[in-house]
């Protein structure tokens, strides 16, 4: 009980004795925080030139009791040696614990360092300066019994960023610092840190790319620096990168004099294969490499052995295998197996990336039942020289998922050959020329795909692709379009060159031979994509030969179908508009046989195509029309990235027979022709488009005939010349001979087809026509007219009219309105029943034949009626005018003023030889009676009329004239304008 009172006093004066000391150290905190900031400063700056910028210090003794903490908030140091200063080191808030007895002061024990928001950053200027954190050289060396010796249990960093640039080797390395777990202990001969560290990789920068951007890793640290020798080694360091270990080993030893150390260190470990195939491969690689994903893992053995310092790199080499490795292709469910390859990365001699090169061996993998072997070598990456050999079998359904091919899908085909490609790649910094060379061998066999821009199959594909130095060339390539044959042959011209974006110029010839192809087999427009510019200057030569079979060139006409393109497409689209944006090309085309619909074709086409960056033009053009016309033509448009654009075509056609009723439908269907584009017209473009013609009608069409007909029309000798775009036809001149006279025309034909009819306008200049012939063509058509016999003599006159022609472009006189001044001459009226019943009166042999001196007049025709308001004659029976309307097939309101003494009394043989003469007039008295001809019923009626009657019936009559003009638009003054190619359409009042 005493021994235990004993030990109680003991503790209590203990326990005493450790309140008294924590008071003293209180005291003497509060002195100690206004004189640490100053001892600092003053010791930092006898080792440094850096800048120690203002700090706090405080300490407790019952923060981390019975530890004591020694707190130091915002310090940081700026090297001032540069251009700019940089902050090289900072810290918001740092912990130092210390526990409160110390066995010895020499060999000091920290419980803890916690330092929180640190960060440390260092560059290596341009020239290689450091700019960093650095120390004075110690000029009194310390004997080692003379070191303090210290051991930190933990060190703990939260939220630390490191960051080291290094502007003359152009890398740079970015860690983010989330937690660490640190042991440090210095002793007489050496320092040691473990541990494990918990953070991510901003980014590696090297050789103008970053990498491993945002990978998170995990570092377990077993590391001793010897202070002798100045060497520190790895010693079971192991880091967690991507999920998978990579060991650490080797050492690190500082120069004897001057900046940097000798480097001996390896990592080794397991890596996914896909991220570090993405942080070594080129970036033209990277597109591919997206595509797939694997969890097979590659084996690397990284060294690095050398000097490293700020100028100089130490020699770096990465040794990689990967055996029975599978690679998944999700977007066409295909799966690589047996994957194999073995490579080798080596900054060489000299450490730089001139001498370095990349080395990929025995790479094999399976495809399905298909195979390939490669092997890759690149040297000097400043200008690499590359080698690359290839050979195996591939199915083109997987082929088209590793590359962009302009297929819209594959269905079947098997690919098979060898490729060896060497050359030199541009340096983009230094503008180097590349140069580029190939051999090898492809063959294409049994392929079944749709080609972009087609809506068909093409079937049983087999050819041969040969490389040779620059060139290639298509060999036998061939199959079925659509179940109908075709066949290739190609030879293109720095091929290879132009393939991986080198100047120079493509030259191509290619010839095409197909049994029959048809326009509905394409879909839509290939180049109506975005472009990218490219900066080669290319010529194409293309020519298409012919076979002995009927065949056909696509293209001329597209129907706009909707397709879901292959992801590949639109990029494939992208690099023909580039090619054609810089390319100068020539095509020689021959065709047998062209369909543009389902029911015509177009044959022995042939033209030459010559293209001058977006500017292609048409030349040299022969064809034989459905109709057996004979045609030559010339044209041209532009390519742009929303497609065709300013198309235009110029053609002649000869005919020796004519059907103008079928040739009319043809030039109807042309609209569907007219490529469409969605993008409104700017301001500037509407301006150029009214200023330049061809713009406007993007076919001039001339055409003759030696035979031509229109239904009951039968001529000789057409002339038609028209422009043409989407929206109308305008007939600039049609003339003809017919009914032993002449017929000279012109108008307008809307194309829009509004209601299922198409509107047109027409004036027309007759001359020295037939009148019997006329009337035969009238009586054929079952028009209620005169019949031929009844009438003799000609013709002149000038014709206006607007009419509606249905598809078959058959004439109708229920949708015709037409406006006629025409001059009879030498007209003989014989046994007309109209004037028989009105001179019922008279004898039978004076009426029934009846000549008339020259007559001219005005008269419509609308609604199957004939309306005139006057018409003066001047017969062998009398003189008299007619005014009225005729109404085929029903009745008549005509009003007829005659001379009844001249026709009671008159010598009718004299009058027929004036009027048979022409130098002399009949002579005409005035003394005029009014009639009213009536028909009803096919009955005649007369009856006698007053003055007052018949002025006020003429006066309607004239009213209703003026109006019908002027409700029709029809034009009265027959402007035959030719050369301007354009018809008015105001109405004149007569």
């Amino acid at each position: 009980m005493r021994l235990h009172i004993n030990y109680r006093k003991a503790f209590l004066i203990v326990l005493l004795l450790a309140v008294l000391v924590s008071i003293a150290f209180e005291i003497l905190a509060r002195i100690y925080s206004n004189k640490a900031e100053q001892f600092f400063r003053t010791q930092f700056s006898q080792k440094s030139d850096l800048a120690l910028q203002s700090f706090t210090t405080s300490f407790s003794a019952w923060k981390h009791f019975p530890g004591l903490t020694f707190t130091f908030e915002n310090v940081a140091l700026v090297d001032t040696s540069g251009p700019a200063p940089l902050q090289v080191l900072a810290i918001k808030q740092a912990e130092v614990v210390i526990p409160l007895v110390q066995f010895s002061w020499r060999n000091i024990r920290i419980s803890r360092i916690n330092l929180e928001d640190f960060v440390f950053h260092q560059r290596i200027d341009q020239n290689g300066n450091k700019i960093g954190l650095r120390f004075r050289q110690v000029q009194n060396v310390d004997t080692t019994g003379r070191k303090l010796l210290f051991r930190i249990k933990k060190l703990s960093i939260t939220n630390g960023r490191f960051i080291s640039e290094n502007l003359f080797k152009r890398t740079a390395l970015s860690l983010q610092i989330d937690q660490t777990d640190l042991r440090v202990k210095r002793g007489e001969q050496q320092l040691e840190v473990n541990g494990n560290l918990l953070g991510k990789i901003n980014y590696f920068g090297s050789n103008r790319r970053r990498l491993f951007q945002n990978q998170t890793f995990r570092l377990e640290a077993g590391y001793a620096f010897n202070l002798k020798t100045k060497q520190g080694t790895f010693q079971q360091a192991k880091a967690l990168v991507n999920n998978s270990v990579l060991q650490i080993k080797g050492s690190h030893t500082r120069l004897p004099s001057g900046e940097g150390a000798q480097l001996n260190i390896t990592v080794s470990g397991y890596q996914p294969v896909l991220p570090i195939f993405r942080q070594i491969m080129p970036p033209t690689a990277l597109p591919t490499l997206a595509k797939m994903k694997s969890n097979s893992r590659v084996y690397l053995i990284c060294r690095f052995n050398g000097i490293s310092g700020p100028r100089l790199r130490p020699r770096s080499t990465i040794q990689f295998q990967l055996k029975n490795g599978q690679i998944y292709l999700p977007d066409n469910k295909s799966l690589l197996t047996g994957v194999s390859l073995v490579g080798r990365l080596d900054n060489g001699p000299k450490h730089l990336p001139e001498t370095s090169a990349l080395t990929l061996s025995n790479i094999r993998a399976h495809l399905g039942t298909g195979f390939i072997q490669m092997q890759l070598s690149l040297k000097n990456f400043t200008q690499p020289a590359f080698t690359f050999q290839g050979n195996g079998q591939i199915d083109l359904t997987t082929l088209t998922q590793l590359l962009p091919l302009p297929l819209t899908q594959a269905k079947q085909g098997l690919i098979a050959g060898n490729l060896k490609l060497s050359g030199v790649f541009p340096d983009s910094l230094r503008r180097s020329t590349p140069t580029i060379f190939g051999q090898g061998d492809i063959k294409l066999q049994k392929a079944v795909f749709q080609p972009a821009g087609f809506s068909v199959m093409w079937r049983n594909v087999n050819g041969n692709f040969k490389f040779s130095d620059k060139d290639l060339r298509l060999q036998n390539v061939g199959g079925l379009i659509d179940g109908h044959p075709f066949q290739i042959e190609a030879a293109i011209q720095n091929y290879l060159p132009y393939l991986f974006g080198q100047p120079g110029k493509l030259k191509a010839k290619v010839d095409f031979r197909a049994e029959k192809l048809h326009s509905d087999w394409v879909q839509g427009n290939l180049y109506a994509n975005n472009s990218t510019n490219t900066n080669s200057e290319i010529k194409k030569q293309v020519s298409f030969t012919p076979t002995s079979k009927p065949y056909v060139l696509t293209g001329l006409r597209a129907k706009i179908k909707p397709v879901k393109p292959a992801s590949s497409a639109g990029q494939v689209n992208r690099v023909l508009l580039s090619l054609l944006n810089v390319a100068s090309s020539q095509l020689n085309v021959r065709v047998g046989t062209l369909n543009l619909s389902g029911k015509e074709a177009l044959r022995q086409l042939r033209f030459q195509v010559n293209q001058l960056g977006q500017r292609v033009t048409l030349t040299n053009m022969h064809f034989v029309t459905p109709d057996e016309g004979k045609a030559t033509a010339s044209g041209g448009f532009k390519l742009t990235k929303a497609g065709i654009q300013v198309p235009y075509l110029k053609v002649n056609l000869q005919y020796d027979y004519l059907n103008l009723q079928t040739f009319m439908q043809h030039i109807a269907e042309l609209k569907d022709l007219a490529p469409k584009s969605n993008q409104p017209l700017t301001r500037t473009q509407r301006r150029r488009r009214a200023a330049i013609r061809e713009n406007s009608f993007w076919l001039q069409l001339n055409a003759s005939a030696k035979r031509v007909q229109y239904e009951y029309l039968k001529g000789s000798n057409l002339i038609l010349r028209a422009n043409i775009n989407k929206e109308e036809a305008n007939l600039t001149e049609l003339s003809l001979q017919a009914f032993n006279g002449q017929i000279n025309s012109h108008g307008s034909m809307l194309l829009r087809n509004p209601g299922g009819t198409y509107p047109m306008r027409i004036q027309a200049k007759i001359t020295g026509i037939d009148l019997q012939q006329v009337f035969v063509v009238a009586n054929q058509m079952n028009m209620d007219v005169l019949k031929s016999e009844n009438v003799k003599g000609k013709v002149e006159c000038h014709v206006s009219f607007v009419t509606h022609l249905d598809k078959t472009f058959s004439p109708s006189l229920d949708r015709t309105v037409a406006y006629a001044n025409a001059t009879f001459r030498d007209m003989e009226l014989i046994e007309v029943a109209p004037i028989q019943n009105a001179l019922r009166f008279l004898r039978k042999q004076r009426t029934e034949h009846l000549y008339f001196d020259d007559v001219t007049t005005k008269f419509i025709l609308e609604n199957n009626q004939f309306i005139t308001p006057r018409l003066s004659m001047n017969s062998n029976l009398t003189d008299f005018e007619l005014s009225g309307r005729y109404i085929m097939g029903g009745g008549a309101n005509l009003n007829m003023d005659i001379n009844v003494l001249n026709v009671l009394f008159g010598n009718n043989k004299k009058r027929i030889e004036k009027i048979q003469d022409d130098s002399t007039k009949t002579d005409d008295n005035g003394n005029m009676q009014h009639l009213l001809l009536t028909r009803e019923q096919e009955k005649y009626k007369v009856r006698l009329t007053n003055r007052k009657d018949r002025a006020a019936n003429n006066k309607a009559l004239r009213e209703e004239f003026n109006n019908i003009l002027q409700q029709h638009r029809i034009d009265t003054l027959f402007t035959l304008n030719r050369e301007k190619g354009v018809s008015t359409h105001g109405a004149t009042n007569q």
